[in-house]
């Protein structure tokens, strides 16, 4: 292709025999440039001379036929043409998505096809406005799952940084660890009843651990202990 705005005339393949940029040419003869991507619309004219063996191609953006056509290609199409065929019409895209509406056509053999009035064909319809509601909506979910995932992985890493850690006695009897709350249930609150003496990092207690009714002695340390 010469660019993404032409018209060209292909046989049975993929390269095109003739090719032009977009245009047609006024009263004048004067060339003016066509934007085939524009969204307005856009009249052509294909007419083969059987007896002359040339095919023109002629582009105008009013119902007023130019008489100059944009291509015109001499070939000789009569091995191509059957006495019985089928006329149509098909689109494709290239790197963006585009929509191609056919509002009108005319065909004649042996003579010129009917002209097309721009004023009686239907009007281009106009994109509809894009529905924001599921972006967004896709968008607040993203962030959501990436705000608990950000939860959750601070979460297990506090978890880690703060686990206890298992000493090499404890691997060979067990873990032998109890919570504040249990200590202080079984001292009685730290009473001074229960206290047995002073340590070299605080006063120790004795209790009675409520579980298994096992006796223990209880050292807690103080800040204000020096060693």
């Amino acid at each position: 292709d010469i660019n993404d705005n032409h018209v060209g005339v292909n046989i049975n393949d993929m390269k095109s025999k003739a090719a032009a940029a977009a245009a047609y040419y006024d009263a004048d003869g004067t060339k003016h440039d066509l934007n085939l991507k524009g969204g307005n619309t856009i009249l052509a004219w294909v007419d083969y001379d059987g007896a002359a063996k040339v095919l023109n191609v002629t582009l105008s953006s009013s119902s007023s036929k130019p008489a100059n056509p944009i291509i015109s290609h001499p070939v000789d199409l009569s091995p191509i043409l059957l006495d019985t065929m089928f006329v149509g019409f098909s689109s494709s895209t290239g790197l963006l998505a585009s929509s191609h509406y056919l509002f009108g056509w005319s065909f004649k053999m042996n003579g010129a096809a009917q002209s097309l009035d721009l004023s009686t064909l239907p009007s281009l319809p106009r994109p509809k406005k894009k529905d924001l509601a599921l972006p967004v909506a896709a968008s607040v979910t993203a962030f959501v799952l990436l705000v608990v995932a950000a939860g959750a992985g601070a979460y297990v890493f506090y978890r880690v940084k703060n686990a206890d850690v298992i000493e090499p006695w404890e691997l060979q009897y067990g873990p032998h660890r109890f919570s504040y709350k249990e200590l202080k249930k079984a001292t009685k609150g730290f009473r001074d009843r229960e206290l047995l003496g002073f340590g070299g990092f605080g006063k120790v207690y004795k209790g009675v651990l409520p579980a298994t009714k096992a006796p223990v002695a209880v050292k807690r340390v103080s800040h204000e202990s020096r060693q």
